[in-house]
C-alpha cells in the first residue's frame, strides 16, 4: 500500500485535458488478480474497511474509487458492497 500526497491530476477519464485537481491517493497491489485471492473476498476486506460506523477508515477518506479490471469482477465487487451496505455478511469466494 502507497500513500500519495497532493498528486495533481490534469485530465479527464476520457484522457482529454481538464482544470488540475489536488487529490491524496492509495495505491494497492491487484491482490485478486496478482495473487489469485478471490473478489469476493477482496472487496469484502474493503468494504469491512470503508462501510458502517465501525469501519476503519469509513470517516478518513471523502471519495474512493476503484480501478476494476473486466466486467466480472466489476459486478462481484458491486454486489459485495450493496450487501455490506445492507448488513449482509459475506463469505469468501
Amino acid at each position: 500500500m502507497v500513500y500519495l500526497s497532493g498528486v495533481t491530476l490534469f485530465r479527464d477519464d476520457a484522457g482529454a485535458s481538464d482544470a488540475p485537481l489536488n487529490v491524496d491517493v492509495f495505491v494497492g497491489a491487484a491482490l485478486s488478480g496478482a495473487y489469485r485471492t478471490g473478489v469476493t473476498l477482496v472487496g469484502g476486506l474493503w468494504a469491512d474497511l470503508l462501510l458502517g460506523g465501525g469501519a476503519r477508515f469509513g470517516a478518513s477518506l471523502g471519495r474512493v474509487m476503484f480501478a476494476i479490471l473486466g466486467r466480472p469482477a466489476f459486478e462481484t465487487s458491486e454486489s459485495v458492497f450493496a450487501k455490506r451496505r445492507k448488513g449482509v455478511a459475506i463469505g469468501p469466494s
